[in-house]
C-alpha cells in the first residue's frame, strides 16, 4: 500500500520534520524576558516501557506573559529544543545525536509567534534515545535560543507585523540579513522526570531476545552500554507475542498499517493510546492538501481511536497548522521549484 508523504521543511513543534528534533518529557519551566515568559509542561507520557517500545510525549509550550513572543521553531547554532538525558544520578547532557546535525544558517530559519496566554502543543516520538535493554533515566526538556530567528512562520496562530515591534522581538539585528529577526533568547529548563526501561523476563521475550542476538538483529556496542535493534520482521513470525514484535510494528510512526496491526494484536498494551495518537496524526497528514500522493481512504475514523488526554486538542491544532502554515509553505516551495525547472528548459 502506498505510503503517505508530506514534504514540509525541518520544524519542531509537533509537525512533520526532515531532521528529527527530539522534544520533551518535561515538568514546568519558566524563563522571563522583557517580552514575555515561556513555560513548558508535560501533559502526558509513559513512565515505563519495555526495551525498544515506543516513547511518545505530549508537551505544551505557553507564553504566560502579557505580550506576543517570537520563538524559534527550528534548530540553529545556540538554538534548539532538545532532550537532555542521563542515567539516574549522572549529569544531564544533550543528546549525542544532535551533535551530528548540520546547520546551514546561523539562525533558526523557522519561527512562530505565541500570543499572550497562547499554548502550543507538541507530540513527539523519541524512542531512539533509549537504546538500552533496561535502565532508569532522568530526562529534561531544554529550550535554548540565541535570539536569532527567520521570518518563516511554521506554527502559532498569531502573525504579528514585524514593523510594529522595532525595538523588541521582531526587530532586525544590526548588521544581519533582512531574512533574520530578533526573537526570544535565553534558556528554559523543565523539571526532570524519570523514565524506566524494563527488560522482560517472561519466557517468550527471553527466547525472542536470544533469537534476535543469534541473527545479529540485536547487538550492543563494545562497551555494552548501547544496543541496536534491527527492525526486520523475522521475530514477528517466530515470536509474534513478544514485546519485541510490538516494538517492531510500532517503530515507524508513518506506517499506519503496521501500527494498527500492533494495537489489534496487543490490545492490552498500555502504550496503545500513544500509538493511536501517532496513527491519527499520520491520517491528518495523508488527508492534508499538501500530501504528495493520491488520496487515501482508511477503514476507521480518528474519533474511534482511544487517545491519551489532551491529544485531541493537539490533533485539532495540528490540522489547523497543516492547512494554515505548512501546506501554504509547501505549495509555494513547489511553485518556485516548478518555475526554476521551466526556466532551465527554456
Amino acid at each position: 500500500m502506498r505510503a503517505c508523504r508530506l514534504r514540509v521543511g525541518a520544524l519542531f513543534g509537533g509537525v512533520v520534520i526532515k531532521r528529527a528534533l527530539a522534544l520533551v518529557i518535561a515538568g514546568m519551566a519558566q524563563v522571563s524576558q522583557a517580552s514575555g515568559s515561556i513555560e513548558v509542561e508535560i501533559l502526558g507520557a509513559p513512565s515505563e516501557i519495555y526495551s525498544f517500545e515506543p516513547v511518545y510525549a505530549l508537551m505544551a509550550v505557553q507564553n504566560t506573559g502579557p505580550e506576543p513572543v517570537l520563538i524559534p521553531a527550528s534548530s540553529a547554532p545556540g538554538t534548539e529544543l532538545d532532550l537532555y538525558i542521563a542515567t539516574r544520578g549522572r549529569e544531564l547532557r544533550p543528546s549525542a545525536r544532535k551533535a551530528q546535525v548540520l546547520h546551514l544558517l546561523p539562525y533558526a530559519e523557522n519561527s512562530m509567534w505565541l500570543g499572550p496566554g497562547e499554548t502550543w502543543l507538541h507530540l513527539q516520538n523519541f524512542t531512539l534515545y533509549f537504546d538500552v535493554l533496561e535502565g532508569e533515566f532522568e530526562i529534561q526538556a531544554v529550550l535554548t535560543s540565541s535570539g536569532r530567528c527567520g521570518r518563516t512562520l511554521t506554527g502559532g496562530r498569531s502573525s504579528n507585523p514585524v514593523e510594529d515591534r522595532p525595538e523588541g522581538d521582531g526587530a532586525v539585528p544590526s548588521g544581519r540579513s533582512e531574512a533574520e529577526l530578533r526573537c526570544w533568547s535565553g534558556e528554559a529548563r523543565s523539571r526532570s522526570k524519570i523514565l524506566r526501561v524494563l527488560r522482560s523476563t517472561n519466557e517468550v521475550d527471553l527466547e525472542a531476545e536470544t533469537f534476535l542476538k543469534s541473527i545479529r538483529a540485536l547487538e550492543s556496542n563494545s562497551q555494552g552500554t548501547s544496543w541496536s535493534l534491527a527492525y526486520g520482521h523475522e521475530v514477528l513470525s517466530s515470536y509474534p507475542t513478544s514485546h519485541f514484535s510490538y516494538a517492531i510494528l510500532t517503530f515507524d510512526p508513518q506506517n499506519v498499517e503496521l501500527m494498527r496491526r500492533a494495537t489489534a494484536f496487543f490490545p492490552d498494551n498500555p502504550l496503545n493510546p500513544w500509538v493511536n495518537a501517532a496513527i491519527a496524526r499520520r491520517v491528518l497528514e495523508c488527508r492534508s492538501s499538501c500530501w504528495a500522493g493520491e488520496q487515501r481512504t482508511f477503514d476507521f475514523a480518528i474519533g474511534s481511536l482511544q487517545l491519551p488526554p489532551r491529544v485531541q486538542d493537539f490533533l485539532d491544532q495540528y490540522s489547523w497548522n497543516l492547512e494554515n502554515r505548512l501546506c501554504p509553505l509547501e505549495r509555494e516551495r513547489q511553485k518556485v521549484k516548478n518555475e526554476r525547472e521551466r526556466a532551465k528548459e527554456q
